[in-house]
C-alpha cells in the first residue's frame, strides 16, 4: 500500500511538472495533465482517508473550479463533438 502511494506521488508531481511547462504552448497538455493529477491526487486522497483535511480548502475550491470551468466551455462550446475531442 505504502509503494502504491508513493507511485501515486510521483505521478502528481510528474503531472505538475507536466502541467506547468505546458501551460505556455497547449492547452490540450495541459488539460489533461490537470486531469492525471487530480485523479492520482483524489485516489490518493481517499486511499489515506484525508479527505476530511482537504475539504473546504482554497486546493479542492481551485480543483473544483477548474472542473467547472472545463465542463461548462464544454457544454457551450459551437461544435460539442470537435470540443469533446
Amino acid at each position: 500500500m505504502n509503494r502504491f502511494i508513493a507511485v501515486l506521488d510521483k505521478i502528481i508531481q510528474l503531472s505538475l511538472l507536466t502541467f506547468a511547462i505546458s501551460s505556455i504552448f497547449s492547452i490540450s497538455i495541459t488539460q489533461i495533465s490537470f486531469g492525471i493529477g487530480s485523479l492520482s491526487w483524489l485516489l490518493k486522497t481517499q486511499l489515506t482517508r484525508t479527505w476530511s483535511e482537504v475539504r473546504g480548502t482554497r486546493v479542492g475550491i481551485a480543483i473544483l473550479a477548474f472542473f467547472l470551468t472545463y465542463v461548462i466551455s464544454l457544454i457551450t462550446a459551437i461544435d460539442l463533438e470537435s470540443s469533446v475531442e
